[in-house]
């Protein structure tokens, strides 16, 4: 847990979001993500927003994968009734996951955090991948700029020959707009917005030994 990472941002920021199920499968088939991928011990992945119940990292240890993933979810450094309560105002189907929400929050997968996508608690070139699966940037960012900080912070952690990938797009020209510009200004990646797939894939070039 790391609720520190917290303390610079004001909980508005993700409260408002809401707790989405998405499991290993729905990662796999999105994010064309392999079987070699997911098997490969070398492989450290991030889960940046990780859902109800950090399902991807549940179910990837369940089917025996040997990659290393990383699950981060900002409301796990509020209190268990706090998160609920937000839980609480949300749609009656969301009501309806409480229990398995407490469920979850009992029983963590290994690695999971609390930390926001704007400061993460991680060194550089930490993942050979980044998923963010209806998390950021299409959720949680309320300025052009903040988006901007988000994909930042990605590239940050993302390691040399790494990739990230994140699905739906953000909403609204202006944070597109946003997002294109911040990444055509990167001399080291190479990016494509796929608005027929709803994604945005960032490819982070090896470095060149001279």
């Amino acid at each position: 847990m790391n609720p520190e990472c917290l303390s610079n941002h004001n909980k508005q920021d993700f409260r408002d979001a809401c707790l989405t199920k998405r499991g290993l499968s729905e990662y796999m088939d999105i994010f064309d993500i392999t079987d070699d991928e997911m098997d490969d011990p070398n492989m450290t992945m991030l889960d940046l927003g990780s859902g109800l119940k950090q399902e991807f990292a549940r179910q990837a240890k369940e089917e025996g994968y040997k990659s290393k993933i990383i699950s981060v979810d900002p409301r796990l450094g509020l209190s268990l009734e706090e998160d609920l309560s937000l839980l609480s105002r949300h749609s009656p189907r969301e009501i309806g996951r409480i229990s398995e929400r407490i469920s979850a929050r009992q029983n963590l997968p290994d690695n999971s955090l609390s930390a926001i996508a704007q400061a993460l608690p991680f060194k550089d070139k930490s993942f050979d991948r980044v998923f963010a699966l209806w998390s950021v940037p299409y959720y949680i960012i309320t300025t052009p700029e903040e988006i901007k900080i988000v994909l930042k912070e990605m590239l940050r952690v993302v390691k040399d020959g790494g990739v990230i990938k994140a699905h739906p797009l953000p909403m609204g020209n202006k944070f597109l707009s946003a997002a294109k510009d911040f990444l055509s200004e990167q001399s080291d990646i190479e990016f494509s917005i796929d608005k027929n797939k709803d994604m945005m894939i960032i490819n982070k070039k090896e470095k060149t030994v001279e």
